[in-house]
């Protein structure tokens, strides 16, 4: 599938993400019903999962765990207005042979996606969850351009604390709990915490001895502590970074100072529009989103 029938399949993705419910109901009655109990009824009775396999927009299957990726699980692509535009961004931005950083890549969506863009390229995909690491490796066992490691990148090389949500929630698996503590959903389930291995962003891409094109941070709150990670990295190369950016109400101190840190060196904001063209940010972030509505965006920082 080339790179012009990627974006027609997103599209199609976007007019699903739009339609009623009825004809997301139609497009596929048994999968929207399973989609229903595991994502409003179990999740009050417990953590109840069914995994399974999916088609993803570009004709690769991808394994996920219900009730999480729902959305994946009914149209084969995120459906969050955020995702779709950053998957436009990442398939118009990365050539063949880009290097990409994948940082919080939970079950492997965009790290396949991207390993689909990069004949000749390499991608490198960090998960610390315990479980979700399981799902990733399952995913990228047969992508020759794929590694995969289980650590936290942060800004020591040292072994941290992380934490663990129901599966309903494990996209906001963290080592910053407390942003999450007025979170109607925070009470829901057991939470549960490891001793996982932290690692320097600057350490990782040392040993390896690559130059990331695209660094993709998505890690719940912990923004901060991994761009002072790879303040060296940064400085020497001036990457492309693309963060999500949290509104208020989710706790997003941590976004702030990232945010903060990155015009320190330089780096200015840019969202990406519908077509995946970047455009420059002009206002305070708060105010961004609450002009486009979301509760948080991907932002690309580019100097």
């Amino acid at each position: 599938m080339n790179r012009a029938e990627l974006i027609s399949e997103l599209k199609r993705i976007k007019t699903f993400a739009e339609t009623s419910k009825a004809n997301r109901f139609l497009h596929n009655p048994i999968r929207y019903l399973i989609s229903i109990i595991y994502s409003r009824v179990l999740p009050s009775l417990g953590d109840f999962t069914f995994k399974t396999s999916v088609k993803t927009f570009w004709g690769q299957n991808i394994h996920i765990v219900l009730p999480a990726s729902i959305d994946i699980y009914l149209s084969g692509g995120k459906t969050h207005d955020s995702e779709i535009r950053l998957a436009i961004f990442l398939v118009n931005e990365l050539k063949n042979d880009s290097c990409f950083l994948d940082i919080g890549a939970h079950y492997g969506y965009f790290t396949m996606l991207a390993s689909h863009l990069l004949e000749a390229g390499k991608v490198y995909s960090i998960e610390p969850s315990t479980k979700t690491y399981q799902v990733l490796e399952t995913n990228c066992k047969d992508l020759g351009n794929v590694d995969l490691f289980h650590c936290a990148l942060t800004d020591s090389d040292e072994k941290i604390e992380f934490y663990e949500f129901p599966t309903y929630y494990s996209e906001y698996n963290t080592f910053e709990l407390e942003q999450y503590s007025n979170q109607k959903w925070y009470d829901k389930g057991k939470i549960i915490k490891h001793v996982i291995e932290g690692k320097k962003g600057d350490t990782l891409i040392q040993s390896l001895d690559v130059i990331p094109r695209v660094v993709k941070i998505d890690v719940e709150g912990a923004e901060y502590a991994v761009l002072k990670g790879l303040r060296s990295f940064i400085s020497t190369n001036s990457p492309l970074i693309v963060m999500e950016f949290a509104a208020s109400y989710r706790g997003n101190i941590n976004h702030k100072k990232a945010h903060q840190l990155l015009q320190d060196w330089g780096y200015k904001p840019f969202y990406i529009d519908s077509s995946g063209e970047v455009n420059r940010i002009e206002s305070d972030m708060d105010t961004y989103l609450n002009i486009i509505e979301l509760d948080s965006d991907n932002i690309v920082y580019k100097k």
